[in-house]
């Protein structure tokens, strides 16, 4: 699996809760061990976090790790949420002095309770970007519904262009607007035809019957 950019993981024990980052292709034995670091808690406690389908899933290898990192790259905002559930019962105050610890992050100072500002501007970049996206994602979705109605809008255009209602003077005009009541839009050829047949309208109609099927 390859992230591209930090990965940002928030961790529960108890009502204790930590926030803190993990470069690209970050082992599981790191996070452990910013976990005991933070907590003060011995290797005896397990792991696990919510996916996407809201289902419990464990933590216990590389593999799983990992995992749960992609996920954390399937949502909003990524943040993957590890609860830590302690095997053998710990002192409370042991906890609450914990709170106070500096914890050196990759080979750089991190106060969990003070997230580093380099880090926020990071992840709202990326939220920004996310953000963005997402608007070109809806923007192109309008465009393609509104593709239909301009098209129809245009065919209705050429249709009624064909539709030019000649001068009343013409011969025959009452038979022609007769005729184009009826649905036949050519009505230049349509005055042909009444020419042709001399104002008998049964047979333009009948002559233009097959074109319009």
């Amino acid at each position: 699996m390859s992230v591209k950019k930090r990965i940002y993981i928030k961790t529960v024990l108890n009502s204790d809760i930590r926030r803190f980052s993990l470069k690209p292709n970050s082992k599981i034995e790191d996070f452990q061990l910013i976990v005991q670091q933070i907590y003060k808690i011995p290797t005896s406690y397990i792991v696990d976090y919510v996916d996407n389908e809201g289902d419990h899933i464990t933590v216990t290898n590389q593999l799983e790790f990992e995992e749960a990192l992609h996920v954390a790259h399937t949502i909003r905002p990524k943040i993957i949420r590890f609860n830590i559930k302690l095997l053998v019962p710990i002192d409370k105050n042991t906890l609450e002095k914990s709170k106070k610890l500096d914890l050196i992050n990759d080979q750089n100072q991190l106060i969990i309770d003070c997230p580093e500002p380099e880090l926020e501007q990071e992840q709202k970049e990326e939220l920004e970007q996310d953000q963005k996206e997402g608007q070109e994602t809806e923007k192109k979705k309008e465009q393609e519904k509104e593709k239909p109605v301009q098209k129809k809008k245009e065919q209705k255009e050429k249709k009624n262009e064909k539709k030019v209602i000649p001068n009343t003077d013409v011969p025959y005009f009452n038979e022609l607007m007769s005729i184009a009541e009826m649905g036949f839009e050519d009505l230049d050829h349509v005055l042909k035809l009444l020419k042709k047949y001399k104002g008998d309208v049964q047979k333009v109609v009948l002559r233009l019957s097959p074109l319009k099927k």
